[in-house]
């Protein structure tokens, strides 16, 4: 019986592969929104909806808040985690 691959994953392809969802999620939320990249960067670092984004990624990602607070353009990621908290 042959192993399964997944089993033999490093601790890169994993990261990779949460990196991976973490996009898509953004990209299913900018479609949902009709943004693109433009407007994440115009929009206010604490916009519900972005907040509502960072929230989706934190409940279904392992991605850091650091990394969250970068894509979404957040400012700093105890800004958001403070937004997060408090939404």
């Amino acid at each position: 019986m042959k192993e399964c691959d997944s089993e033999y994953l490093s601790g890169d392809e994993i990261r990779e592969s949460e990196e991976h969802k973490a996009r898509r999620i953004i990209q299913e939320e900018l479609a949902r929104l009709k943004w693109t990249l433009r407007d994440l960067q115009s929009t206010r670092k604490g916009d519900p909806r972005k907040i509502r984004i960072a929230k989706r990624l934190r409940a279904q990602t392992t991605m850091t808040l650091k990394w969250i607070a970068a894509q979404l353009h957040m400012g700093t990621w105890t800004h958001v985690a403070n937004r997060i908290y408090h939404a």
